[in-house]
């Protein structure tokens, strides 16, 4: 679970709380194929704007040979459009008819990932239903105003160090809607025993973090 406060101080600044829980099941330790299934529900809020989802995962993954493990997965749920007068002036005739939930629609997301003990890669698509926007019985925007999906790409490899104490794992991850030019992530994490690690993010021309992890 986590929460992310951005241009914190400022009134109306986005915020956005999320939870996520993943299992995975292998019956009799068979290497044939197993089974992870999950569930994600996600609030994203924006000045006037509020973003709801929540969404049920399965995948199926399988050994393509030895070494090297193929997993295809689906998410489906629900995804929820709500307006607030809150931080409006509440005489403007442009809020009167505002809702918690002003449009409801489905949402899926289909991605697969191939990865061994050495490397990762992962392809997936977000929003990959797309719905027209709209508010009661007016559609918001133009006629085409709909949704558009988004592309992720992620690739990344595994390195070993001092008698495997130590995993380096560099990677670099795409995003893009193919109607803008792609953002660019690159990522470092270091763990140590598998227990504990530290990472960096560089989001190109945008932002950078940082990751603490420690593994119960």
């Amino acid at each position: 679970m986590g929460r992310r406060n951005q241009w914190y101080g400022f009134s109306g600044a986005p915020t956005t709380t999320f939870f996520s829980a993943n299992y995975g099941y292998r019956a009799n330790y068979s290497y044939k194929g197993w089974h992870g299934f999950s569930a994600y529900v996600e609030e994203d809020k924006v000045s006037a704007f509020t973003n709801k989802s929540a969404y049920l995962g399965y995948a199926y993954h399988t050994r393509i040979f030895t070494g090297v493990n193929l997993g295809f997965g689906l998410m489906a749920g629900i995804r929820t459009f709500g307006l607030s007068n809150a931080t409006a002036n509440s005489i403007d005739p442009a809020f009167q008819f505002t809702k918690e939930v002003v449009r409801a629609y489905p949402d899926f997301y289909p991605g697969f990932r191939l990865y061994s003990k050495k490397m990762f890669f992962d392809v997936s698509v977000r929003q990959l239903y797309k719905d027209r926007m709209r508010q009661g019985d007016k559609r918001i925007g133009t006629n085409d105003a709909k949704l558009q999906p988004h592309y992720y790409m992620t690739y990344g490899r595994k390195i070993h160090s001092g008698y495997n104490n130590f995993m380096f794992v560099p990677s670099v991850h795409i995003q893009s809607s193919l109607l803008t030019l792609p953002q660019v992530d690159f990522n470092c994490m270091v763990y140590y025993h598998k227990r504990i690690g530290v990472g960096a993010n560089y989001r190109v021309n945008n932002s950078f973090s940082g990751i603490l992890q420690v593994n119960v």
